[in-house]
């Protein structure tokens, strides 16, 4: 077998055991719930995370998931690290939030084509809400960061679990205000949850 003869340690951004690599995408699609885990090819998934050495997961709520099926991985085989940022890019970060003067009256939706953000879902939600916004889309990084730094706040909806989205925490870091859901899965965390 070959995860028997090698070292190696996984960073697990989603959810790799289910054939969706979500399991609300897996409800939405077959209107079951996700038995991945139990099929031949989360079986095979298992093989991979029982093989590493260790496993680092984006958020405690996407660890949990993880260890509610395979309960070979507790704490000693698993730890949550979250998003990563560049020395560069904190300090970038906060030169903006530094310098946020006139801000528009608005929210911010990041444009995307993946089902998981929820772009429609959010613009039809702020539509609802009677909340002005705009969509961002096509910037490079720090473009992105730039405009989003001029909006009163993010609304971010995803429609499953988006185990740490990178677009949150900048915007939290920028100090704009969130508007987001129970999907945003690093939401609850002690870290997150401090100025």
């Amino acid at each position: 077998m070959i995860v028997a003869n090698c070292h190696y340690f996984i960073v697990e951004y989603d959810y790799k055991f289910c054939r969706f690599r979500s399991i609300e995408k897996h409800k939405e699609e077959t209107g079951e719930e996700c038995d991945c885990h139990t099929q031949r090819f989360g079986m095979f998934m298992s093989s991979f995370f029982a093989g590493a050495e260790h496993i680092f997961y984006m958020s405690e709520a996407q660890r949990q998931i993880h260890v509610d099926r395979f309960s070979f991985l507790g704490d000693e085989k698993s730890s949550v690290l979250s998003s990563i940022f560049e020395l560069e890019d904190i300090e970038f970060i906060e030169r903006l939030r530094n310098s946020r003067e006139e801000v528009k009256d608005k929210f911010a939706v990041l444009g995307s084509t993946s089902w998981i953000k929820g772009v429609e879902d959010t613009q039809r939600y702020l539509e609802d809400q009677q909340i002005n916004f705009d969509v961002l889309q096509g910037l490079t990084y720090h473009d992105m960061l730039r405009e989003l730094s001029k909006y009163k706040g993010l609304c971010f909806r995803p429609l499953g679990g988006d185990t740490c989205p990178r677009l949150v925490i900048e915007a939290k870091l920028l100090g704009l205000d969130l508007d987001i859901n129970e999907n945003v899965q690093h939401a609850n965390e002690e870290w997150f949850n401090k100025e």
